[in-house]
This record gives structure tokens, sequence and C-alpha cells, in this order.
């Protein structure tokens, strides 16, 4: 069963979500909402909300909506939450974790509301492109049109959702919906896509990985391509290090042959076999294997 949920971002004026509950539970819009999800960051300023702390505006959210509360920090590589968003880095971490939160929602089959009005800027933004990136045609983007400085919670007279066209890059820029949506590091998929790769390339590499190889040859690449030892990798998989050997050779073998399946011939101009196989052959892979 589809579990209506809203993902809110929260920054200083936490009565956003509030006021956006508000509206999107009334009888004619979701009324059967029952979960909201917060990206946070450290930061918060009773002085500009009703709520003397954080917590005190989670429980109020339980307590007056009877409604589950998820909270999605955002947090650096040691887990620590961090203060604020002000730094690329942090931008960075912002971007993924939204990103992050948004596709494992969507994993688990829930629609979504996604409320573009907390937090900086930069957090706005994020919850666009992740709606872009992951959204699907039953969820919706809406943007508070309220005033966030006064602090009272609900402001029914005041406050107006209003629905934000998502362009839904699943449906036109396949290529790069695959590889980003695919990766952990969205970001850093990004990037990839715009440097060093282009379309064609990344079809053909897409077209090798997903249909030429099955889930366990694609195991073995990733863990090869973050540099483990055949036997390593035989651990983690069940398998011997030979016989892990054996499959990136087979693999290699299917990738730089046509007359067997090796769709990337044409990837680039004269491509052949090198004599040692095994580190150009994740190099090649290496637009789609970096990002998972």
């Amino acid at each position: 069963m589809t579990v209506p949920t809203l993902i809110a971002t929260i920054g200083h004026a936490p009565q956003v979500v509030t006021r956006a509950l508000d509206w999107l539970l009334q009888p004619d819009q979701e009324p059967n909402l029952a979960h909201v999800v917060l990206v946070h960051t450290r930061s918060y300023n009773p002085d500009r909300s009703h709520w003397p702390s954080f917590e005190h505006f989670t429980a109020y959210l339980t307590a007056h909506y009877g409604i589950s509360v998820q909270l999605a920090p955002i947090q650096d590589r040691a887990g620590r939450t961090i203060f604020d968003t002000n730094s690329v880095a942090e931008a960075e971490l912002t971007f993924n974790t939204v990103f992050n939160v948004v596709r494992e929602l969507k994993r688990e089959r829930r629609r979504l509301h996604g409320l573009m009005a907390g937090g900086r800027k930069n957090m706005i933004i994020y919850m666009m492109l992740a709606a872009q990136l992951l959204f699907h045609e039953d969820d919706r983007l809406w943007h508070l049109f309220s005033e966030p400085e006064r602090i009272t919670p609900h402001a029914p007279d005041e406050s107006t959702l209003v629905e934000i066209p998502v362009f839904q890059l699943a449906t036109t820029m396949p290529m790069m919906h695959a590889l980003i949506v695919e990766s952990h590091d969205p970001a850093a998929a990004m990037r990839l896509y715009r440097r060093e790769v282009t379309p064609n390339q990344l079809r053909k590499l897409q077209a090798f990985y997903y249909e030429g190889c099955d889930e366990a040859d694609r195991e073995i690449l990733r863990l090869a391509y973050r540099g483990m030892s055949n036997e390593q990798i035989g651990n983690i998989v069940g398998l011997s290090g030979s016989r892990v050997s054996g499959r990136i050779s087979e693999m290699a073998l299917r990738f730089y042959t046509p007359q067997y399946g090796g769709v990337l011939r044409n990837a680039t101009e004269g491509a052949v076999r090198p004599k040692h196989v095994r580190q150009p052959f994740l190099d090649a892979l290496r637009p789609l294997l970096r990002g998972l």
C-alpha cells in the first residue's frame, strides 16, 4: 500500500512544515498523509520558532497531527551532523542526503510530497533536483506562500501551497538518470557525467554492464574497482581467487571482442584487447563503477 509522505528540509523557520501540513491534510488534498521526513542540520534558532528546541518541534508534529516523524540529519563522513551548509563540501553533503533519502522513500513505494520552503536556498534547490531525478508521476513538489517570520505554527488564512512542475529526467535523459540514480554519491556522479563520458559512450557502457553481465559479475566488478584482490573478492562472493580472475577475464573478452558481445567496440576507435587486461578493463568502466 502506498504511504503518502511529506519530505521537507528544515532551517530556522520550522513552522513552514506545520503550515504545509495544515494545507495538505485538508479533505480534498492528502488527508491520509501519515509520515513526515525532516532533512536537517544542527542549526536551530528558538527566537525564530514557536518551539524552544528542535525536539519540541518534532514532538509537536506527532502529538498534534498523529503522524510519524523520521529524522534525516545531514552528516559528514564521520557521522557527525553538520551545523550549517555554508561551504561547498557541506552543500554537497546536503545534496547527497536529500537525494538518498528521496531515493530510499521511492524504493519503499512512497507517494511523496516534497516541500520547497525550509532551510537555506541550496537545500531547496537540491530538493528540486532530487525531485527531477527521482519523482514519479503521482508525486508532488510544493512551494509554500506564507510569512515565515511569524512564528505561529498555524496561519491558514495566510498560507497556500502551490504545486511546482517537475521536469522528470528519467524520461528525458534516461542515460544520465541511470548513472546518477545508482550512485550513493550523486554529486560525484553528476560531475563524472559532465566531464568524462559522452551520451553515446554511456549508453554502450550501460548496455555492457546491465545487459552483458549478471549480478555476480557486477558485484565482482564493483569490488575489483575498489582495489580488492581476487582472493578478497572471492571471500565475499563465495568463489576461489582463480575463479574470480577467470570471470574478470571472461568479462573483458566480451568487452573487447565484438563477436563475443563486446558492445563497446565502437566507443573508441581502434579498441583492442590489451595484453594485461584487468586494469585497462576496469578503467574503461570507470564512469559506471566510480559511483557505485
